[in-house]
């Protein structure tokens, strides 16, 4: 159920947004050639492995010999309107010699759109477009809309004792275990009054006195004494929690599971308190708390109190309409590893003139922060009437495909040696400067009309006042590319004549045309979304509009369009109460139309 939300006038702001989900997958033509295998073979079953991989193989080979089939290439120029970075320290060499756009990073960003103009599947992990996430939270502020959630998580009935208990995590033959002890609260008399990174840890022979410091400043009033470890009970750990551990990129206390160093333990030598597990050859790696579900450890942190795991995954927010085994176009043409491979291949694309100017920036740096999804105010839809949000608990969807705003930067004046101080993040050393023009090529083999309208669509939106973004950086204005591409088609007759009536060799030749390609898909897109609902027909118009508005390149040298979309600054006071009462983001159109 989602909590209400404050009315301020103000709006919470991010370097990006969100196209919103489509309601339904629109099938290629593969499908149908599928389906028609199945037919063909009623014995096989199409949910099982081996027989789904006769069934697509035999379906694409079909596909692939029926019906008129177009082989050729985009003339690819690509000229930056911001910097550019893909990483590292000297520039973007290819072969140790030559500046270019990697080929993989311009395949990723096209691909990416392509899954939005084709109402693609949005899945997870192998072959999908994203990986599964889960993330950590703890609310223990009053005014926090899911404070009361978090106390039921991890306090006892009565809300004044935590759920939590005390251990030792440990490693027996490989593996992790919990082995239980017990706790108190003891008053801070100590000259502890401020701990860098969460837990503090002092070693004594009958105990070990554990210093959170990272909820509030009554932490530094208490601390925690561990005592009567039992180490003959070892309780074992969840996979699932410690999988997820691991990847907890927003944890900013201690990775308990590590080990300090290269040492082969974390404690020091000589502590009675751990003699006895030490004779068991246990490896004591860090006192901690613990919750149990189901006889195994369900999550653990560095005091009673810590972050928690989210029930849902990032995967539990997307529709399962969106799941569902049908054959898109992003599967048809990019590939799908199991069954066929890519239809399109990308290639590097090299600088022009570069040895005629100075291509790279001098003594540029800039830091670049972390995205940070856990802000389930700005990755989770609202309810439906916009005024309440919901947590990664709760029922309701993500956001749709993240795409970043095109915005100038400025980063002129920040001194290198200021920059880790005043900065967290990755560091860009030295982008392209802008009006660097790249060449290259994207080739494709057998492709349909349809398919061929949807890439030619593709690069049409860069005809359109539209910016792609590329490389590293996207968030602080690095990375707006123009893409402009010229259609080549391989002659009918390629391998019956490859010279022209002039004698001339003729492989490929220029498409002035290509709208009729371009019909063709709308035509496909119309007529399937029609049957399925007007409603799916209008989403997906409402979508291309989006698309068009958070591409385009307008308000590029508006320093007030541009200041929209940085991130918000938990030192401004007004930012700071957006962020506690946990605004949402507003959607693409509210912002074009402010």
């Amino acid at each position: 159920m989602g909590k209400n939300i404050s009315d301020l006038k103000e709006q919470a702001r991010a370097p990006y947004n969100f196209i919103q989900l489509n309601d339904v997958i629109v099938p290629s033509k593969i499908n149908e050639y599928v389906e028609k295998e199945q037919l063909k073979n009623n014995k096989l079953n199409y949910w099982n492995k081996n027989d789904k991989k006769i069934l697509n193989e035999a379906g694409y080979k079909a596909f692939i010999k029926d019906s008129a089939k177009y082989s050729g290439y985009f003339d690819v120029d690509i000229e930056n309107i911001t910097p550019l970075y893909f990483g590292g320290e000297n520039g973007a060499l290819i072969d140790g010699i030559h500046n270019a756009i990697p080929g993989s990073s311009l395949r990723g960003c096209l691909k990416n759109i392509f899954r939005i103009i084709t109402n693609s599947a949005m899945r997870c992990n192998e072959n999908g477009n994203f990986s599964d996430r889960l993330f950590f939270w703890r609310s223990i502020s009053e005014d926090d809309l899911f404070t009361e959630e978090y106390l039921n998580e991890m306090s006892l009935q009565d809300k004044n004792r935590p759920r939590a208990q005390a251990g030792f995590l440990i490693e027996f033959m490989g593996k992790k275990y919990v082995c239980p002890a017990k706790f108190k609260v003891i008053k801070n008399t100590t000259n502890i009054k401020k701990v860098e990174k969460s837990p503090r840890i002092i070693w004594r022979n009958d105990c070990v006195n554990v210093f959170s410091g990272n909820i509030d400043e009554k932490d530094k009033l208490y601390f925690y004494r561990i005592t009567e470890p039992v180490w003959d009970k070892r309780i074992a750990i969840s996979d699932r929690f410690m999988n997820f551990y691991k990847l907890d990129q927003n944890r900013n206390s201690k990775n308990l599971f590590k080990f300090e160093g290269n040492s082969f333990s974390n404690v020091p030598r000589g502590i009675k308190l751990l003699e006895y597990a030490l004779k068991k050859r246990y490896k004591v790696i860090n006192p901690c708390f613990y919750c149990i579900e189901n006889g195994k450890v369900c999550h653990l942190g560095s005091s009673p109190y810590y972050r928690i795991p989210y029930k849902k995954t990032v995967d539990m927010h997307v529709p399962s309409e969106l799941k569902i085994p049908v054959i898109d176009f992003t599967d048809a043409v990019f590939g799908n590893k199991e069954y066929w491979g890519s239809r399109i291949y990308v290639d590097d694309c090299y600088l022009k003139d570069e040895g005629k100017k100075e291509i790279f920036y001098k003594g540029f740096n800039l830091s670049v922060k972390s995205p940070n999804p856990a802000a389930y105010q700005f990755y989770l839809n609202t309810d439906d009437d916009g005024t309440s949000v919901q947590n990664w608990n709760g029922d309701t969807n993500i956001r749709g495909y993240k795409m970043y705003w095109h915005k100038k930067m400025d980063w002129k004046g920040i001194q290198k040696d200021d920059v880790n101080k005043r900065y967290n993040g990755v560091l860009i050393k030295k982008p392209f400067r802008e009006r660097c023009h790249f060449k290259g090529r994207v080739r494709f083999e057998n492709l349909d009309e349809v398919e061929l309208g949807a890439l030619v669509y593709l690069f049409k939106l860069g005809e359109e006042n539209c910016c792609y973004k590329l490389g590293m950086g996207k968030s602080v204005g690095l990375g707006s590319v123009k893409i402009l591409a010229d259609l080549y088609l391989r002659d009918d007759k390629y391998y019956t004549r490859l010279f022209d009536g002039c004698e001339k060799f003729k492989e490929y030749s220029l498409i002035e045309d290509t709208q009729k390609y371009i019909e063709d898909f709308n035509q496909y897109m119309y007529k399937y979304l029609m049957s399925h609902s007007k409603k799916s027909l209008d989403l997906y118009q409402k979508r291309m509009d989006d698309l068009r508005i958070i591409m385009g390149i307008e308000n590029i040298d508006n320093s007030k369009w541009c200041k929209k979309f940085s991130y918000m600054d938990i030192n401004n006071d007004i930012d700071k109460e957006i962020l506690r009462k946990k605004i949402p983001l507003p959607t693409i159109a509210e912002i074009a139309q402010k």
